[in-house]
Parts: structure tokens; sequence; C-alpha cells
């Protein structure tokens, strides 16, 4: 049985795919599985992982190339391949990132030695050239798993799922409800292996290494992403709610509320998305600007939003930058 199972979407990334795969067949962690699955893409994706595949004869063994009948989003690929999975602990990997030769090693070996069900890693947000380490809390804020969660609503914490090793049995012993939609469907995740699990581990080394691809998902339409934020929140806001958990973490969940809107957040300077971005969970207006656990800084920003403040700004300095 293989100690680390790796799921890769694949779909578009014929650009990309070489360095991923190579970061992949060349980590120092022997006993692992990897699982490519091939969402119809239309390029020539899979071509260049079977060309690259003959140069690591060594790895030809733990490879899977799996297809999805219909092309079916970045959710339910990730899906099918936890399904499949066999090893102990899975991660993720999107195919146009790619990772440090000895990240799944080191993971995993903390994974055991600590006898953990989530280890998390730091990442660099990358353009290629230029990597940039996102750190986004202190080591403090994963030494306890009660504030780790309470941060993850918030939004104070990496909410993706390609920086984590989950221990497979969390998915296999626990009602996991997958997403349909790709926006946040990693965070739905993520959401519900936290909630989970006994003991989360942390090193603070940047391992993966997160492309800013301008063609994916995240760059699409705002109107569409926005549409799946929020069907993707709702997902999160039921679990929640069926766990009893809201009345727990309910300063947690003003925030959560907020960082839903937050994607529209660059666009409020045209009038129609700052209609939108008001009328998002609406309830938390007043509730936000006078909250005692709300930093002074955040309140100033959602009030200059609210107000109109804020977009006159950002059109100023698309002026300056012009």
């Amino acid at each position: 049985m293989p100690k680390v199972s790796v799921i890769i979407p694949v779909y578009g990334v014929e650009k990309y795919i070489e360095r991923c795969c190579k970061s992949l067949f060349e980590q120092t962690l022997d006993e692992m599985e990897f699982l490519f699955i091939d969402d119809c893409t239309p390029d020539k994706s899979i071509d260049i992982l079977n060309d690259i595949l003959l140069t690591y004869p060594n790895r030809k063994g733990q490879v899977q190339i799996l297809k999805m009948s219909t092309n079916s989003g970045q959710a339910a690929v990730r899906r099918r391949g936890i399904i499949e999975a066999k090893g102990d602990y899975i991660i993720h990997c999107d195919s146009d990132d790619w990772v440090e030769p000895n990240m799944y090693k080191k993971m995993w070996e903390k994974a055991i030695l600590e006898d953990l069900d989530i280890v998390l890693c730091d990442y660099y947000r990358s353009d290629g050239c230029n990597h940039k380490i996102v750190r986004k809390a202190d080591k403090k804020a994963y030494q306890d798993r009660n504030i780790y969660f309470s941060m993850l609503i918030r939004g104070h914490v990496s909410t993706a799922i390609w920086n984590k090793l989950v221990r497979r049995d969390i998915y296999l012993t626990n009602n996991i409800i997958y997403p349909v939609y790709n926006m946040w469907e990693d965070f739905v995740l993520n959401m519900q292996l936290t909630y989970y699990s006994r003991r989360i581990g942390y090193i603070n080394i940047p391992f993966y290494y997160y492309f800013d691809n301008k063609s994916s998902i995240c760059y699409s339409g705002i109107e569409q992403r926005m549409s799946q934020v929020l069907e993707n929140s709702k997902l999160i806001l039921n679990f929640l709610i069926s766990n009893g958990l809201d009345k727990i973490y309910e300063n947690e969940l003003l925030s959560f509320k907020y960082y839903s809107r937050s994607e529209l957040n660059l666009y409020v300077a045209e009038r129609k998305y700052r209609r939108m971005w008001r009328h998002i969970y609406p309830e938390i207006n007043a509730k936000y600007c006078f909250s005692a656990t709300i930093p002074f800084k955040e309140k100033l920003k959602f009030i200059s939003i609210y107000c109109g403040i804020y977009p006159m700004i950002i059109r100023c300095m698309r002026i300056l930058k012009k």
C-alpha cells in the first residue's frame, strides 16, 4: 500500500504539465501513488504526461491515468481521485503547479512521527519566475486545533487543500459532502476535514509552488465566480449549522460572510458590483461595523466600500497606473 496518494486534475495544461510531473516523479519518497485524472482535456496534456513518464521508469507502476466520461470540473475530478486513492495519506496537486522534491517525504514523516491526521506547509505564489512566500498565520495558530479551526472559518489561514496531507481514513469514515462547483470547493473540503481531524501539524517551510495562472477558473468571469463562491459558502454554513457550530463560532461566521464578499473587492468601483457586494449576506452590514472582534482597520475598509469611498481609491490607482 502506498504511503501517499497524490491526486492531479488534468485539463488544458499542456504548457505546464511537464514542470508539474517532473517535480512529482522526482520526489524523495518512494512508496507513492500518482492519480492523474483526465477531465477530457482538449489539448496534448496526456500525451506529454506519457512522454515524461517514459523517462521515469521507476514511477511507471505508481501512476494511474484515469479519464472522466465528460468534462466535469475540478470538484468532481478531485472526488474521483479520492475514491480511487489507496494511500495511507492523500494530497492534491494542481497540474499547473509544482512542488519541492522533498515535500511529501517531509510531510509524511511528520504525520507518522506525531500521529497526525493533517499536516500543513507554507507555499509560494509564483508567476513562474518570481516566488513570494505565503504564510497566513504564525506557528502558534497551528498548535491548537480549535484555534486553527476558528481561523479557518475566518479565512485567516490557507483554505487550499494542495498544501495539506490528510489521512485517508478521514475521507472514508465520515460523511464528506463533495461540492459541485469549482470556486471554493477546496474550502468546503478543508472545513470538513479539519472538523473531523483529531490532530493537526504544521511545517513552516514553503514546499508548494502555486502558479498564478491567468487562464484558470480563478480568473473566469466575476459573476460566474461569485455564483459558485456563494453556492459553496452555503455548503459551509449548512455544515457548521448542522453540527451545532454556528453559535459557538458566531463571531467567526461574521468574518466568514464578509470573506464571501471579498471576491468582489477589486470590482466595487463599478456600481453594479458594489450593489452586489452590499447584498451578499446583508444581515452583517451593521453587525460587522459594531463587532468588538473585528479589527478597526478591517472595519474602516468595510465602511469605505459600503459608502463608495474605496471604489474612488481604486479608480484613482488605475488612473495613476496608466
